[in-house]
């Protein structure tokens, strides 16, 4: 497994990007990056946002935390890399958590409607916002088959038993008027 995703999208994980090289010396790391065709001409001099263009995804989803990779040489046949990287967590706090939490209220804000003339309507709403969310726990977040539970799976639950006592209330308040 890649790293614990709980956290998701605030998580970070250490990534090790081994350069093997069977049954050669390579020396040492920097030479055996400099010779690999690669745009690592200097290693030693590159800032964050080189090492960022290079070992990171165009999609800016993650994002390179340390300043440049640390070099591991474990063996002579081998270079390896080590360096910190996290998500982007802002992309899904505004397109899944926001959107969810606006849902959520004009669920929320249909027990404004007057609860005699109009309770087919705020049923409605309400079972729409709940659809909407039931549809949005079935998202594939991209994280893979997860055993366990992470936050988002709770917030939405809470949300659904919050959208479910405003249905109760709402039918309630039908039968007393």
């Amino acid at each position: 497994m890649f790293g614990n995703f709980r956290k998701y999208p605030f998580d970070k994980h250490t990534v090790k990007l081994s350069l093997r090289v069977a049954k050669t010396n390579i020396f040492n790391c920097k030479d055996a990056l400099r010779k690999s065709k690669t745009l690592w001409e200097d290693i030693e001099g590159m800032s964050n946002s080189e090492w960022d263009a290079i070992l990171m995804p165009s999609t800016g989803e993650w994002t390179l935390l340390s300043e440049a990779p640390t070099v591991e040489t474990p063996d002579p046949s081998t270079c390896t890399l080590v360096f910190t990287i996290r998500r982007n967590w802002l992309i899904f706090t505004v397109k899944t958590v926001g959107i969810s939490v606006l849902v959520v209220y004009a669920g929320i804000f249909s027990l404004f409607m007057h609860p005699k003339e109009h309770t087919g309507d705020r049923c409605a709403q309400i079972l729409v916002a709940a659809l909407i969310i039931m549809y949005q726990m079935q998202q594939d977040l991209g994280l893979g088959d997860l055993q366990h539970l992470i936050w988002f799976d709770y917030f939405n639950l809470y949300q659904m038993i919050l959208l479910l006592i405003c249905l109760c209330e709402s039918v309630y308040v039908h039968q007393l008027a």
